[in-house]
C-alpha cells in the first residue's frame, strides 16, 4: 500500500497494464508505472476497468486520462488480459508437497551450502556463510538473517553483543593476502583483483594457510610460477610506493578551471533553453527525448525508436552525432555533456580525493584487469582525457614538487611491434627494424607506391587497419571507420592481410589455438581462458574469437611494462637514486615519474634504458630484430611532458 496505493491482489491487474520485463510480461506499450497506479487506484481491477470505459469512457477523461491513454486501453484490451494472466501465481499445478518435520534451521548443512555456493560462484556470499556458522555446523536464523541481508537484521545487530559481530576467521597480512590474490587471478584472470572471500571459495577451505598454500601449488603445476616471480611478484612494493607516495595536485588551478567550466555551462544552458524554447532537467534522458523529438519534432533516427512500455527516446552521444547537422541544438547539447562529464568526474571531484599533503593517492591494481594491464580505482587515473582542448587541460593539475619534474616515458607503438614479434611477418618487422614509422610503411606496401609518396588520407586509412587488426576489427567496422563502401574495405582488407600474410597466418594460428585449448598465452606464458570460445551461441562465440586473437598482443604488452617497472626500480636503486625519483602514475603503455632536477639527464637514461633493454635482460633472454623504442618528455605539470 505505501508504495503502489493499492493492496496486493490487485498487483496481477498493475502488471497488466504496465508490464514486467523482469518476467517477460508486455503490458500495454505506453502505459507506464504512474499511469497504471491511476487507473488500478480509479477503477480496480482490468475486468472492472474495460467495463467502465465501455460505459461511461467520461470517468477517465475526469480521472486525468488523456486521450491517447483511452485510445491504448481501447485498442489493447487483450493484451492487458493476457499479461494480466501471465501476472498470476498459478495455484492449481499438479505438485505434490509435504512440510518437511524439521525446518530449514534444524536441517542446514554446512557442506552441502558450501558445495552449493562454490558450484554457482556465489564469490560474495562465501565469506559470510562461513560467519554465521562460526566454530559450529548448526546454522542460527538470526545470525542467517544478519549476514545475508534479509529484514532481521537490524533489529538482531541491535541484540547482539560485541563478540557475536567479530570475524572469526584469523585476517591474513595484507601482504600475503596480495601475493594469493594475484597468484589466483594469474591461475584465472576472470576473477580481476580477489578478495580473501574469492581465495577461500577457490581453493574451497575455510583456512587462509591451506588456501595459500593450494594457490601457489596449483600456480606451478600450471606454468604460471615464473610469470608471477619475475613480472608480477617484484614489482609489488613498487606499486605499494607509488600509490603511497601519490601523485601533487594543485587546488587552485582546478578551482579555477572548476569555476570557467561552470560558468561556460551555464552559458550553454540559456543557449539550450532558447533553442527548446522550454527549461527541461538537460540531465535527464527522458525529458531530453520528449523536448527533441516531441515538441520540436527533430528527425527519429531508426536506432533512437522507442523502447520498453515507458516509450523513452534514446538521446546517447552516437545517436545525437548522427543528427548534428539537424539542428544547432544538437551541437550545444554535445558540449553541455562533454563539460558535465569533465566537472563532475574530474574537475569537482579530484580535489576532494586529495590527501592533506595535497596529494592524490589513487589505487593502482596489478590483477585489475583480465588482459594482464593495470586498472585504477579512487580515481581512475588510467582515463584522464586526452581527446579534445577541454579535458586535455585537466593534466595541468597534475604537478611537480618544487625542486622536481614530471617525466613521462612512452613505449611507442607497442602493441604493434608485439603483434610484428609474435608473428614473425617480414614486412612489419622491416619496417620496425628500419625506424620507419609504421603507418607510412603499411601503407606503402598496402598502396603499392614509395614511403615518399603516402599521403596523409593513406596513412590514416594503414592507421585504422593497424590498430584495427588488434581488437579483432572486421570488415564491416573497418568500413564504418574508413569510409566508403563495404566493397572497397573488403578490397583494402584483402589487400592488407596479402601484403602482410605473417599477420594474417599467426592470427588464424591463434585463433585455432584457442578453440583447441580453451586459453591463450602471451610470449612470457600468461594465460587467459576463453570459456565461451566453442560456445553454440553465435555472439558468444564471435565475440571469444575476436578478444582470443588480442589476448596475446594486449597480454605481452602487459608484461613488457611490468618489468619496465622492474628494471627501472631495480637500476634506479642500484645508482642510489630512489630517493629522488618516485614512480607517480602507470598510464596504458606510459610510466610517469617525479624528478629531482639535478639528475634529470642521468635519470632519463637509466629508465629508458631499462625499459628498452626489457626483453633481452628477462627469464626468456628474447632477442628480436624489432628494437622497443620509448620516447619521454618533462614538464612541471603533466599537460607540459609531451
Amino acid at each position: 500500500m505505501a508504495r503502489f496505493g493499492f493492496k496486493p491482489a490487485l498487483l496481477p491487474d498493475y502488471k497488466g497494464l504496465r508490464g514486467d520485463t523482469s518476467d517477460n510480461i508486455k503490458g500495454i506499450k505506453g502505459i507506464g508505472e504512474k499511469t497504471a497506479t491511476i487507473l488500478i487506484t480509479n477503477f480496480g481491477t482490468i475486468e472492472e476497468m474495460y467495463k467502465k470505459l465501455k460505459k461511461n469512457p467520461e470517468l477517465f477523461t475526469a480521472a486525468g486520462c488523456s486521450p491517447r491513454i483511452i485510445e491504448l486501453l481501447k485498442n489493447n484490451e487483450e493484451e492487458a488480459l493476457f499479461s494480466k494472466t501471465l501476472a498470476k501465481i498459478r495455484l492449481d499445478a499438479p505438485v505434490d508437497f509435504v512440510l518437511p518435520e524439521k525446518t530449514f534451521w534444524e536441517n542446514a548443512d554446512l557442506k552441502k551450502i558450501e558445495t552449493m555456493f562454490a558450484k554457482f560462484e556465489f564469490r560474495s556470499l562465501f565469506i559470510r556463510l562461513k560467519n554465521f556458522f562460526g566454530k559450529s555446523e548448526k546454522a542460527n536464523e538470526e545470525e542467517f538473517s544478519r549476514v545475508l541481508g534479509s529484514p532481521a537484521q537490524d533489529s538482531f545487530r541491535e541484540r547482539a553483543q560485541p563478540d557475536q559481530l567479530k570475524n572469526p576467521l584469523h585476517l591474513p597480512s595484507p601482504i600475503k593476502l596480495q601475493e594469493v590474490s594475484i597468484a589466483l587471478w594469474l591461475i584465472n584472470s576472470d576473477i580481476s583483483y580477489p578478495k580473501l572471500d574469492d581465495i577461500l571459495l577457490f581453493a574451497q577451505v575455510d583456512n587462509f594457510q591451506t588456501a595459500y598454500d593450494y594457490i601457489l601449488k596449483k600456480l606451478k603445476e600450471d606454468n604460471l610460477d615464473k610469470v608471477y616471480s619475475e613480472i608480477e611478484k617484484p614489482i609489488m612494493h613498487v606499486v605499494r610506493e607509488m600509490e603511497d607516495y601519490g601523485i601533487l595536485i594543485d587546488k587552485k588551478y582546478f578551482k579555477n578551471l572548476s569555476e570557467e567550466y561552470h560558468e561556460e555551462l551555464d552559458k550553454l544552458t540559456a543557449k539550450i533553453y532558447k533553442i527548446a524554447g522550454i527549461e527541461f532537467n538537460i540531465n535527464s534522458p527522458k525529458q531530453m527525448g520528449e523536448v527533441l523529438f516531441g515538441k520540436m519534432g527533430i528527425r527519429v533516427p531508426s536506432k533512437s525508436a522507442k523502447k520498453g512500455a515507458s516509450g523513452n527516446f534514446s538521446t546517447k552521444v552516437s545517436i545525437l552525432e548522427d543528427l548534428e547537422e539537424e539542428n544547432p541544438i544538437i551541437k550545444e547539447i554535445l558540449a553541455y555533456r562533454e563539460l558535465q562529464k569533465l566537472l563532475s568526474t574530474y574537475i569537482d571531484v579530484i580535489p576532494k580525493m586529495a590527501g592533506t599533503d595535497s596529494r592524490l593517492h589513487a589505487k593502482f591494481l596489478q590483477n585489475g584487469s583480465t588482459t594482464g594491464r593495470f586498472s585504477s580505482q579512487d580515481p581512475n587515473l588510467q582515463n584522464l582525457p586526452i581527446k579534445t582542448e577541454l579535458g586535455k587541460r585537466i593534466r595541468n593539475g597534475f604537478i611537480a614538487q618544487k625542486g622536481h619534474k614530471l617525466c613521462a616515458f612512452d613505449y611507442s607503438q607497442i602493441e604493434l611491434r608485439v603483434v610484428a614479434m609474435l608473428s614473425g611477418d617480414k614486412k612489419m618487422t622491416q619496417i620496425f627494424h628500419e625506424g620507419k614509422d609504421i603507418h607510412l610503411g603499411v601503407a606503402s606496401f598496402v598502396f603499392g607506391v614509395p614511403i615518399d609518396k603516402v599521403d596523409k588520407e593513406m596513412r590514416r586509412k594503414a592507421k585504422v587497419i593497424n590498430f584495427g587488426i588488434i581488437y579483432g576489427m572486421g570488415v564491416s567496422a573497418l568500413r564504418k571507420n574508413l569510409g566508403g563502401t563495404r566493397e572497397e574495405a573488403q578490397k583494402f582488407y584483402d589487400n592488407y592481410f596479402n601484403q602482410f600474410s605473417g599477420v594474417r597466418d599467426y592470427m588464424e594460428k591463434v585463433k585455432v589455438s584457442a578453440l583447441k585449448n580453451s586459453c591463450t598465452e602471451t610470449l612470457f606464458g600468461r594465460r587467459r581462458y576463453f570459456p565461451n570460445i566453442n560456445s553454440k551461441i553465435p555472439f558468444l562465440k564471435n565475440m571469444a574469437e575476436r578478444t582470443a586473437t588480442n589476448a596475446p598482443v594486449q597480454g605481452t604488452a602487459a608484461d613488457i611494462i611490468k618489468l619496465a617497472i622492474r628494471y627501472a626500480d631495480e637500476d634506479l636503486k642500484k645508482a642510489g637514486l630512489l630517493d629522488r625519483v618516485h614512480l607517480i602514475l602507470q598510464i596504458h603503455d606510459e610510466l610517469v615519474y617525479e624528478v629531482d632536477e639535478s639528475v634529470l639527464e642521468k635519470v632519463d637514461k637509466i629508465i629508458k634504458n631499462a625499459m628498452q633493454g626489457v626483453l633481452e635482460r628477462s627469464y626468456l633472454h628474447y632477442k628480436t630484430g624489432i628494437p622497443l623504442e620509448v620516447h619521454s618528455g618533462c614538464g612541471d605539470n603533466f599537460g607540459e611532458v609531451k
